[in-house]
């Protein structure tokens, strides 16, 4: 870990590239290449990262590959200022300080997740989706207008690899410490001027991180994707997918409070045994999970406009025994989700462009969850059934004043309906009712409405220099925690302003970005250990911290080093505190939890001083290959992991890098690479909590490195 002067050299490294970018411009007579353009989707139309006002991280599909991203824990190491929290299999995303744990089935994220344009409603669907990328986009900031359910804070778009009409495929092969092997197959097939098949299928096989075979990997996927295209103005895509996650699942270890640390020197270490309610969890744990995805986009050029509609139907069950948090936990939950989005986007290039739509989505759950509460006993949190039926109505029209001069306005009515019906029940081990015990009832209904608005401003200094400005609006709707009314929560909203500027300069070596913003976060849903009606049975509740308040300035930078050599800087300073949080007491022994006042205090994930910075350089063979040679680092400054406050939930600064080498052959077709993940062997949190059993976290991976080798057929 590094100390806390870290947030010294960050701030240096801010300044130093603020006065190095215009001096690396000033030069341009040097261009003999440029920076490399993305294409997004983020804005629901086709547009580069540069013509793009506001801040998205885009990682290609091929740089995911070459950096092992290939599940969604992976998504924190793509852009300072976002983290990705994970608790079990559920996923949460903060952004800038901002976000919510989403710690139960019920619980909603507070960013918007889509796999290939399919809104996913729980954040564990997407978890099987991280092969054969085209590229993944990481928006910053409330989406309230084009994405609209759960999108407070941002959105993440999982975009995989269109059929093309050109035959081709590969073959990928990983190994690596703690007994990886990955493989990845693709093959692409022309079967006609008009129609293509493209699958993909990817197995990944590794032991636990942890010393009791938690945090392992048990898992296959495959995807075959079907192109149409019977003219230039119509095409349909046919998708299925399906993923299944298997082994010992997730796992915590736990932090000695009092001290601040870990319990021993090893921190992927824990004691093997039965719950203890302090140290040590058995190693039988095990889970299922399984997704099945399917989904269909049709497109048509409709002369005024161009129509798009994407039915999508997502199966998703998971199974498991677990002693995430230090206690014994059974988990059956099941998730259906259907829905159905349409768009009409006007033609490019008009004075006045326009997109409008609308989308239905239903969910339902059914399921269980026996929370082991004493050694002993058992108590069942029944979540049968929670269904979800959600409406929206969406538009945004961009008018252009003159050439250089853009206005944006955006609406968004959104409609939910949230229906709960369950019950608590005490049980023994064998999950037999106590003699006496009486099935205590959850239920509840509730509807939520909310209007979301974007509205922007864009200047065109020059072709190469974007000046904009924004105010928008995000919700994420109130729901349900167990037990008896009064168990519900309530929405959540965020107001975010927004000045930023993007720049090339240099003929395109020097790339130069920044954004300023300032969050005003309410009625933030937070999650902690606590009492349900009726007293004592106790969950995972939900609850609503009043306000949060973030702010902050984010610079990207990338220059081009010569011909061969590329250096990019990714700083982010973040201010997140809570503004007005009063935190609820949970007397339990035990571990105890005050009531205490938490305004003005750090909110979880939130380092002042966030940084990535990279360098990559080709050297180009004799035999006309190239080598290729990156370095990563990822440096955060001390944050803090829950709201609790307790010893031990706020960390120091840590410092993270990787290193690659590849070899290419002169035909591009075959790729060797040797890399080594986490040099430092740095222990990086992405969560921890305070349970009945005491202070457990989740510890990213350790050292690891490897080999992997790809043969591409063209």
């Amino acid at each position: 870990m590094i100390n806390n002067s870290f947030e010294t050299l960050l701030s240096t490294a801010a300044i130093m590239a603020l006065f190095a970018a215009p001096a690396v411009a000033q030069d341009s007579s040097v261009a003999t290449n440029a920076l490399e353009e993305i294409v997004i989707t983020a804005q629901r139309r086709a547009s580069t990262v540069q013509d793009t006002s506001f801040t998205i991280a885009v990682v290609s599909g091929d740089e995911l590959a070459s950096r092992q991203i290939n599940d969604p824990a992976s998504l924190t190491n793509i852009t300072p200022g976002i983290q990705l929290s994970t608790v079990g299999q559920q996923l949460s995303l903060f952004v800038r300080g901002a976000g919510s744990p989403v710690a139960n089935p019920r619980a909603d994220p507070a960013a918007a997740y889509s796999v290939d344009g399919v809104a996913v409603a729980r954040p564990i669907s997407v978890n099987g989706s991280y092969f054969d990328l085209a590229r993944i986009e990481v928006l910053k900031g409330p989406q309230g207008t084009l994405y609209g359910r759960n999108s407070t804070i941002g959105a993440v778009n999982i975009i995989t690899n269109r059929p093309t009409f050109d035959l081709e495929g590969k073959i990928e092969g990983e190994v690596g410490n703690y007994n990886l092997f990955r493989t990845e197959s693709v093959l692409n097939i022309p079967i006609s001027n008009t129609f293509a098949v493209r699958g993909a299928i990817q197995t990944v096989s590794r032991d636990g991180y942890l010393s009791t075979g938690y945090n392992d990997a048990d898992n296959y996927a495959g995807r075959i994707r079907a192109l149409w295209e019977p003219s230039d103005t119509m095409s349909l895509l046919l998708n299925a997918s399906y993923y299944r996650d298997q082994g010992h699942g997730a796992g915590d270890v736990p932090l000695k409070s009092a001290q601040g640390s870990f319990l021993t020197d090893d921190p992927w270490f824990v004691q093997e045994g039965p719950p203890n309610f302090n140290d040590q969890v058995p190693s039988d744990g095990n889970q299922d999970l399984r997704n099945l995805l399917l989904s269909a986009e049709f497109e048509a050029d409709l002369g005024f406009a161009s129509l798009t509609v994407i039915p999508a139907y997502l199966d998703t069950k998971y199974e498991a025994l677990t002693y995430t948090a230090g206690f014994e936990q059974h988990i059956m939950n099941n998730d259906e989700q259907s829905s159905l989005e349409l768009r009409l986007a006007s033609p490019e290039g008009q004075t006045l462009s326009w997109i409008v739509g609308g989308l239905y989505l239903n969910d339902s759950q059914d399921g269980f969850l026996d929370l082991g509460t004493l050694p002993g006993l058992l108590q069942r949190n029944q979540i049968n059934a929670l269904d979800l039926v959600s409406y929206a109505a969406f538009g945004q029209l961009t008018y252009s004043i003159s050439e250089q001069l853009r206005l944006t306005g955006g609406l968004r009515y959104s409609n939910e309906t949230k229906k709960f019906d369950g019950y608590i029940l005490n049980l023994d081990l064998n999950q037999t009712p106590l003699p006496g015990a009486q099935p205590l009832p959850s239920f509840g209904s509730r509807k939520f409405e909310n209007v979301s608005y974007r509205l922007g401003v864009e200047y065109d200094i020059n072709d190469n220099s974007l000046l904009y400005a924004s105010i928008a609006t995000g919700h994420k709707a109130g729901g349900f925690n167990v037990g008896a009314p009064p168990n519900g929560y309530d929405p959540e909203g965020m107001m975010a302003y927004t000045i930023g500027s993007k720049n090339t300069f240099a003929g395109g070596r020097v790339r130069f970005n920044l954004e300023a913003w300032y969050w005003d976060y309410s009625d933030v849903q937070q999650v902690q250990f606590n009492f349900v009606n009726p007293f004592p049975n106790f969950a995972v509740k939900t609850f609503n911290a009043a306000k949060q308040e973030s702010y902050g300035l984010e610079i990207e930078s990338s220059f081009l080093i010569g011909d061969n050599g590329t250096l990019s800087a990714d700083i982010t300073y973040t201010h997140s505190t809570w503004s007005e949080f009063s935190l609820p007491a949970f007397i339990f022994g035990p571990f105890n939890i005050p009531a205490d006042d938490k305004s003005g205090v750090d909110t979880p994930f939130a380092p002042r001083w966030s940084m990535n910075i990279s360098y990559q350089h080709v050297f180009e063979l004799p035999n006309g290959g190239s080598l290729i040679s990156s370095v990563r680092s990822r440096i955060r400054s001390a944050q803090t992991l829950n709201t609790t406050g307790v010893l031990g939930s706020r960390v120091s600064g840590t410092m993270s890098s990787d290193l690659s080498l590849t070899y290419e052959t002169p035909d591009t077709e075959i790729e060797i690479q040797a890399y080594v993940n986490n040099i430092e062997n740095e222990p990086i949190f992405s969560f921890s909590g305070v349970a009945p059993a005491g202070h457990w976290g989740t510890p990213g991976a350790p050292r690891t490195y490897g080999i992997r080798l790809v043969k591409h057929f063209r």
